[in-house]
Parts: structure tokens; sequence; C-alpha cells
């Protein structure tokens, strides 16, 4: 009997002890991410940046690519938040804020007007908004550095918060454990 009650005790404490835990931990759920699963491949994707050059995604970071346009008032929210979430984690994550429908000078003015410190790209040949058809924006995949789409993120989101920065740093830990 005393055996019984032990393990019960037992049991009841493992599980109180994880729920704790898990509490600590946001979760993909918590955050709004659409996981994917199994995790779709990105291809070595390339973009062009405001300054016509290209560039392919880089397989040294965890990346976020970020759709958005001009005139969506939540993806301008969002920039300054990718920002100071990418210094946070500087060398480990790069926000690529790709801009889907607008003509390079369209940006050009934006990006004069509110500086940003993000890499600004151009969807010059429909590619990005033909291969991802975004429903809205803002719209945000999560890449993992083998460029495994782990996730999606639809509408726009408080990213430099510390749900989003702990979330951002299991993922980088488990990467770094494997």
């Amino acid at each position: 009997m005393k055996n019984r009650f032990f393990l019960v005790l037992l049991l009841c404490f493992s599980l109180l002890l994880t729920a704790c835990q898990t509490k600590d931990k946001p979760t993909a759920k918590l955050l709004g991410i659409t996981k994917m699963t199994p995790a779709a491949s990105l291809q070595q994707e390339q973009y062009v940046t405001l300054d016509e050059k290209t560039h392919t995604i880089s397989k040294d970071k965890f990346i976020l690519l970020n759709f958005w346009a001009t005139w969506c008032i939540p993806c301008q929210k969002e920039l300054a938040d990718f920002e100071k979430l990418e210094s946070k984690f500087k060398g480990n994550l790069q926000v690529v804020a790709i801009n889907i429908g607008e003509s390079k000078e369209k940006i050009q003015s934006f990006t004069t007007k509110h500086p940003t410190k993000l890499t600004i790209a151009v969807d010059k040949n429909k590619k990005w908004e033909t291969y991802i058809n975004p429903p809205s924006f803002p719209l945000t995949l999560l890449v993992t550095k083998d460029h495994k789409i782990i996730g999606t993120v639809m509408g726009a989101r408080k990213w430099n918060n510390t749900a989003w920065q702990t979330y951002f740093q299991t993922l980088l830990n488990q990467k770094k454990a494997n």
C-alpha cells in the first residue's frame, strides 16, 4: 500500500513539475505558429535586395522570411520589432523582408521615410508571390539553417518580446545540440 501511495505521489509531482516547465517555454501553438509537418524544403531560394544584388538564403542562420507591403500598417509595425529581434540574435537569426507586389521605387521611398537595418527584398519577377501566394499580409515563414520551413505565422505579432525570444533561443539551442 505504501508503495502504491508513493508511486501516485511521485506521478503527481512529475505532472506538476512538467506543467510548470511548459508554462515557462512558449509553444508554437501559443505563439500562433502553424507548424509544417513534415517541414517543407525551401530549396535554395534566392532574393533580390533594393540594390539589385541577388542573394541566396543563408545556411548558417535561422531565417524569418517576412512577406509584406508598404501599405500594410501591421507590416510596418512589425519591421521595428524584427530589427530588434535580429539584433538580439545577431549572427544566428536573419530577417528577410520580401515586399510583394510593389515597385522598387515605392519600396525605396518607404525605406527612406522609415529607415531599417533589415534586409529588404523586392519580388522583381513575382517569383516569391507565385511560390508562396500569401493570402494576406503580413505572412512570416520560419526557416531552419537546412532550409526547412518549420512553420508559418499569419498576421502581425510583437516579435521582440520574451515569449518569441525564448522560442527562438530554444530552436537555436536545439540546432546546436544536433
